[in-house]
């Protein structure tokens, strides 16, 4: 599939990815390769999808130079880490590499309560990060 796309897109600026099942982080971590100029990645996370086994695809060296915005959609499966601890490794990667990121809003179609919004945000607190003034949300 990969020999089909574009060596680079230099012209790609946003990037809004539905993610449906597992089989796909090797064409994320393609695409993020790929993508120097990214500014904004929109992760849609579908309900009852377990996403596993993305730490081998993540491992490539890279920063990101331009990416300011990341935005993940439907959030509240990922609570229990157990179920979605690989978009949490997503998230880390994408906070440790991207040195101008401005901010991470993460959202849900459900209304999330505070002792879960409190956990998760001690979680992220923790993960070192490129940029000095990333400021994660949630509306």
């Amino acid at each position: 599939m990969f020999d089909r796309l574009p060596h680079t897109f230099h012209n790609l600026k946003c990037l809004k990815l539905v993610l449906r099942n597992d089989t796909y982080i090797n064409l994320v971590a393609n695409l993020l390769k790929r993508s120097p100029h990214l500014e904004t990645l929109i992760l849609e996370v579908v309900k009852d999808v377990t996403i596993k086994n993305w730490g081998d695809e993540l491992s490539f060296e890279s920063k990101f130079h331009h990416l300011k915005s990341i935005e993940i959609k439907d959030i509240s499966d990922c609570l229990n880490l157990k179920n979605c601890g690989n978009l949490f490794k997503l998230l880390e990667f994408l906070l440790k590499n991207a040195v101008v990121l401005e901010n991470v809003i993460l959202t849900d179609n459900e209304e999330l309560s505070s002792g879960d919004l409190e956990e998760l945000n001690k979680k992220l607190q923790a993960i070192p990060r490129a940029s000095s003034s990333v400021t994660i949300l949630f509306p």
